[in-house]
C-alpha cells in the first residue's frame, strides 16, 4: 500500500482509466487506437507512466459545442427560451 503522499510514477489499468477519467471499454479503445499510450511490462505486470498519460490527454482535441457562434445551444446553456 502507498503512503499517502506518495505520486506513483506508473498506474494499473483501472487506475490509468480512472486518472483519464473514463471507461475501462473507452481506455482500451483509447489505447488501441494510439490515442493513448501502449502499456509497459514491469516484469509481467502492465503499467502506463503516469507522465505519458498526461502528455497524450493534453495532446487530445478540444471539444468545441456543433454550435460554435451562439444561437440555440448558447441560449439553452444560459436559460434563455428564444426571442419573443
Amino acid at each position: 500500500m502507498l503512503r499517502k503522499n506518495l505520486i506513483p510514477s506508473a498506474l494499473k489499468r483501472n487506475d490509468a482509466a480512472e486518472f483519464c477519467g473514463i471507461s475501462l471499454t473507452q481506455f482500451a479503445k483509447m489505447v488501441k487506437l494510439g490515442s493513448l499510450p501502449p502499456a509497459r511490462n514491469a516484469g509481467g505486470a502492465k503499467i502506463w507512466l503516469l507522465s505519458e498519460l498526461q502528455d497524450s490527454l493534453d495532446g487530445l482535441e478540444i471539444s468545441q459545442p456543433k454550435d460554435v457562434g451562439g444561437g440555440d445551444s448558447t441560449n439553452r446553456l444560459f436559460g434563455i427560451e428564444g426571442e419573443p
